[in-house]
C-alpha cells in the first residue's frame, strides 16, 4: 500500500505498510549454542525508504545488540484499522527525529 501524505515542512512522504510473520532465534546463555525462537508478527512501516519502528537497544546475556524485532502491533492487528494505526505512529516518530 502506498500513499503520499506531507510532513510538518509540507515535503511530500511515501508510506508504504507490510504486515510481517517473522521468528527471531536468540541465544539462551552466553556460554552456550542453545538457542530459542521468538515469534514477531505486526506491522513494519516505510516512510520515504525509512523503516519504521526503529531498531531498539537491547540487553541479553552478551551484552547490548540492536534488536530488529520491533513492530507495531495494535489490537486490531491485520485490519485496514490497524494499519492506519501503525502508520499514525510512525508518523509521530518521523516526525520526532
Amino acid at each position: 500500500m502506498m500513499k503520499a501524505f506531507s510532513s510538518k515542512n509540507g515535503l511530500p512522504l511515501k508510506i508504504t505498510t507490510e504486515w510481517t510473520s517473522d521468528e527471531y532465534w536468540q541465544r539462551k546463555h552466553k556460554d552456550t549454542d542453545d538457542l530459542y525462537s521468538m515469534r514477531v508478527d505486526g506491522w513494519l512501516v516505510r516512510i520515504n525508504g525509512v523503516k519504521f519502528p526503529r531498531p531498539q537497544l537491547s540487553n541479553d546475556v552478551d551484552g547490548e545488540f540492536m534488536d530488529y524485532s520491533y513492530r507495531y502491533t495494535p489490537k486490531e492487528e491485520q485490519t485496514p484499522k490497524g494499519e492506519k494505526i501503525a502508520i499514525k505512529r510512525a508518523l509521530m516518530e518521523y516526525e520526532q527525529n
